[in-house]
């Protein structure tokens, strides 16, 4: 299981939420620095993005642990 972190970022259309995936050390999944402490971001109109490297880390390891298939 793995734990998330969002950070708050602009964006074109206003105000989003960046998710990454950490380690157990707390670090990110991609490399990014993130705050200390978990920054929050105003929940009016706020759209959630999620980190494409963190995401493609965490597939790779489900899919060589078995629990994810490609799709075709």
């Amino acid at each position: 299981m793995y734990d998330m972190r969002a950070e708050p970022m602009a964006s074109e259309t206003g105000s989003a939420r960046l998710w990454h995936v950490l380690r157990l050390d707390g670090s990110a999944l991609c490399g990014r620095a993130l705050a200390a402490r978990p920054v929050a971001a105003s929940d009016d109109d706020c759209r959630d993005e999620y980190c494409t490297p963190c995401m493609t880390a965490v597939a790779a390891a489900a899919a060589r642990r078995g629990g994810l298939r490609p799709m075709t």
